[in-house]
């Protein structure tokens, strides 16, 4: 048996059972997840006998680890809210909203929006987006994204900036931005950025992929040596190289020494 964590069923399955006369709450088991989710581990396995209660342990924990929580207090009242790691968990993106954010890249990386129907386009970002408005909150929704590839339709695009989207990441190499055609993507790559006031989207420059960088000080230092001063400096890196099964550490290194390298140049951390 599968159950997603953040489907909105196994949130309505348990608040029915909180919210029926007889009801045993089992939600100090939580805390026996808390050290498992504090290492980053992403598979745990509940051995127990037919009818022994594992399909409400595992609504029980979804509806935890899910968004939902924080909207309707449903675990406000239970007992594993008198743990003091139960603050820790509760609403943490939205709470981490001021330096992490979430947006649309693709359904799943074998896609390429260039080839992709509009139609199937806006329903793989809708079907993104709602889900991850329930995880992670309005709040932790950033409206500069993206897509796989550097690949996306100009209709598709157009509707991205009807639906929240203000600004595309182009590409740090040679390769044309989006549906733009060869000059307008040269002319994100010499001034940092394009106005497509038609469709009402901005394109700025990717200066940065930190896993193409062998010295962070030493890119980071040409850049601000051959720019104006104020230059601003867009780095970007795939989440999935933070995992430890890629050798995360290598990343986190990195992203460690973007930031003591911007504090010591008197940059400052912004979203675009």
């Amino acid at each position: 048996m599968g159950i997603f964590l953040n489907s909105a069923a196994p949130y309505s399955l348990y608040e029915s059972e909180v919210k029926k006369p007889y009801f045993v709450d089992k939600t100090k088991l939580l805390s026996e997840l808390f050290p498992f989710l504090e290492v980053g581990n992403t598979h745990i396995c509940i051995t127990r006998p037919r009818r022994f209660g594992k399909t409400m342990i595992a609504n029980m924990i979804a509806s935890f680890l899910g968004k939902r929580k924080s909207e309707n207090g449903l675990f406000e009242s239970l007992n594993i809210s008198q743990n003091k790691e139960y603050i820790k968990y509760k609403n943490q993106y939205e709470k981490n909203s001021s330096w992490l954010k979430f947006g649309f890249h693709a359904l799943d990386g074998n896609v390429d929006y260039n080839n992709l129907s509009m139609k199937q386009s806006i329903r793989d970002f809708n079907l993104v987006m709602t889900n991850l408005s329930r995880i992670v909150g309005e709040k932790s929704i950033d409206n500069v994204i993206r897509i796989h590839q550097y690949h996306a339709k100009e209709g598709f695009v157009s509707f991205l900036s009807k639906n929240g989207v203000e600004g595309l990441l182009s590409p740090d190499d040679e390769r044309f931005a989006y549906y733009l055609d060869s000059t307008k993507s040269s002319y994100i790559r010499q001034f940092d950025y394009y106005n497509d006031k038609l469709n009402c989207m901005m394109f700025y420059q990717t200066d940065v992929r930190l896993e193409q960088v062998k010295s962070v000080n030493e890119k980071l230092t040409k850049i601000l040596n051959d720019s104006l001063i104020g230059r601003q400096i867009n780095i970007f890196t795939h989440e999935w190289l933070i995992d430890l099964r890629f050798k995360g550490w290598k990343m986190k290194r990195k992203i460690k020494e973007v930031c003591e390298f911007a504090v010591n140049s008197n940059y400052e951390f912004v979203f675009l």
